[in-house]
């Protein structure tokens, strides 16, 4: 099951591009300590293991990587739960994101003298729709 930790997740993963081949990857991320992670990255049938400092940038040949830990009690106390279901992530690129939610986008003229609009997003997550 894939749960979406859309601004409640423990940690946060702050990114530059370099090259379009980051996109289309799964990241898969096992936090080894409050200072370390093990970063796989998955891309098809090939897989590539990188052990990162939290809190820090980190270059890959593709992207750079700065992991910052929210809260590690709540990462320590998944770690059980999270044995065969690790938190990953996903990088997209602007026409990935453009494609999938332009759909969800609804904007109306509201006032044309005052020039305002109303602008709403429909998704499943209430945390996403605000």
């Amino acid at each position: 099951m894939i749960f979406e930790h859309y601004k409640t997740s423990p940690y946060e993963v702050k990114f530059e591009i370099k090259s379009p081949e980051a996109f289309r990857k799964k990241y898969v991320v096992k936090f080894v300590s409050e200072k370390e992670v093990l970063l796989l990255i998955e891309d098809g049938n090939k897989i590539t293991e990188h052990k990162l400092e939290v809190g820090k940038w980190e270059t890959l040949a593709f992207v750079d990587l700065k992991f910052v830990i929210i809260d590690y009690d709540i990462i320590n106390d998944q770690k059980e739960e999270l044995v065969n279901n690790d938190y990953f992530f996903t990088l997209n690129s602007n026409q990935e994101i453009l494609t999938k939610y332009s759909s969800k986008l609804k904007v109306k003229l509201l006032n044309k003298e005052a020039n305002s609009v109303e602008v709403s997003f429909t998704s499943n997550n209430p945390r996403k729709a605000t």
